[in-house]
């Protein structure tokens, strides 16, 4: 509550720039750490992705949008603390709408919206990248910048020492760091260099997983934001039902249910391919995976009785199978509710 209270008088005052004072102190009032890093991810990539735009407001005190932000924010608090959910609600999606509004019209595409990455400058000559981490961070905003497309040669490594004025060992240093983020891959022999891949959730998956290890997230957290989350999804994936490569994704699932050999995906994973919403996608992997890593460390403590707190036996293939069979079966229908329905009954029967 003290908390709370200090970020609704913050946001009397402080317009926009409050913002992120209000969102942490909901946050860490809620005692969920899952919850706690959601709003962090979404924060930083909203500042990074939008941080001309975010710091064109804030050098405007006159800008519309700070007498918003304090009116929402104080409603917001004050809601909060006087329990009223559905004001509080209304007082913070007003707020993000607004928000939004601005954004996008600076940013009104995707593509757009990535130009505007908090990156590193270009290498000044007399000022070379000295750690392979920072090198790392520069090549990863270059590649960015010049829009090269994946599997297209960013120079080769005599080239790149040059360019960056490095030695073979903070480039190679670099390259591992680039590789395990899947941005880009060292390619051996003539012709060969630094090639351009794919970034991958994994490497964001796999700290947030350890972070929430190391905050004790409990499966009871994780359970519940990844059932919300997962349920979340039905509605906007129902809507592109009639989308081709969808059904023919819908279909493949269910032929994939059918064979034993496989090794089943969760329902999460299901949802977070059919997302049209990246971050969306994001959150879903991240949960997923530490759930499942949660799951099998209790697994571990049952069978050496030591549990630390209660938990449920390792969901089977089989039921993993039904659950996304009858999901699959559901969306094709287009039936969000029923979609919707299966998807509490499992998590609640876990």
């Amino acid at each position: 509550r003290g908390a709370l209270s200090e970020a609704g008088n913050a946001a009397s005052t402080q317009g926009v720039a409050a913002w992120e004072r209000v969102q942490l102190a909901l946050a860490e009032s809620t005692g969920n750490s899952v919850l706690t890093l959601l709003r962090e991810v979404t924060s930083t990539i909203t500042g990074n992705l939008a941080s001309d735009a975010l710091e064109e407001v804030r050098d405007d005190p006159d800008h519309a949008l700070h007498a918003l932000a304090r009116r929402h924010h104080r409603a917001l608090v004050s809601s909060v603390i006087r329990g009223e959910v559905g004001q509080a609600e209304h007082s913070a999606l007003s707020y993000l709408d607004e928000l939004a509004h601005v954004l996008l019209a600076r940013a009104p595409t995707a593509r757009d919206s990535l130009t505007l990455l908090d990156s590193p400058a270009p290498v000044p000559a007399d000022k070379p990248v000295k750690s392979g981490e920072g090198l790392a961070r520069t090549i990863t905003a270059d590649i960015f910048r010049s829009s090269l497309n994946p599997g297209e040669l960013l120079g080769s490594e005599i080239e790149l020492q040059r360019r960056y004025q490095v030695g073979r060992t903070t480039l190679r240093e670099a390259a591992r760091i680039l590789a395990y983020q899947n941005v880009a891959r060292l390619r051996p022999g003539p012709g060969g260099g630094l090639v351009v891949q794919v970034p991958h959730a994994t490497p964001c998956t796999d700290s947030a997983t350890r972070y929430l290890v190391h905050q004790h997230a409990t499966l009871g957290q994780l359970h519940t934001m990844l059932a919300e989350l997962t349920i979340s999804c039905v509605g906007p994936i129902v809507e592109n039902i009639g989308d081709p490569p969808t059904v023919q994704r819908l279909h493949e699932m269910l032929d994939d249910t059918a064979r034993p050999d496989l090794r089943p995906s969760s329902p999460a994973n299901l949802l977070a391919e059919l997302s049209d919403n990246p971050v969306t996608a994001l959150f879903l992997h991240i949960l997923d995976s530490a759930h499942a890593r949660h799951l099998d460390m209790c697994q571990v403590h049952a069978e050496q009785d030591e549990t630390p707190e209660p938990t449920t036996a390792r969901i089977s293939r089989p039921a993993i199978r039904n659950i996304v069979h009858r999901v699959a079966v559901g969306l094709l229908a287009g039936d969000r509710d029923l979609v919707q329905n299966r998807l509490r009954k499992y998590y609640l029967s876990e």
